[in-house]
């Protein structure tokens, strides 16, 4: 994660009205959330982050990761080279609530 990095089974954010722009990581421009970790963003604005590999501005992995978008976000203009521009989860759980931009 450029930004943020959340990981373990007690690690818990919640990110309200928060921006990531131009972030840049190996995976997960703006955060990167696995093993177990739990991430909500609310009102916050991604844009033009980059992965040089997957999730260009987001990425959760491991069974027990969770993110949630929980309205107000847009992600604008993030980039991966391999998959995913704005989000790749991999066996994380994703909860979509209210209204999220995706361009």
């Amino acid at each position: 994660g450029g930004a943020l990095f959340l990981t373990g089974i007690r690690g818990r954010g919640t990110l309200k009205g928060v921006q990531f722009v131009r972030c840049s990581a190996l995976e997960g421009g703006a955060a990167a959330v696995s093993a177990g970790a739990e991430l909500t963003l609310s009102s916050c604005l991604l844009k033009e982050n980059a992965a040089a590999q997957d999730g260009g501005a987001l990425l959760g992995e491991g069974s027990s990761t969770k993110l949630m978008l929980a309205g107000g976000n847009e992600l604008v203009e993030n980039e991966a080279l391999n998959g995913g521009g704005a989000l790749v989860r991999t066996a994380a759980a994703l909860e979509l609530v209210g209204s999220n931009s995706f361009r």
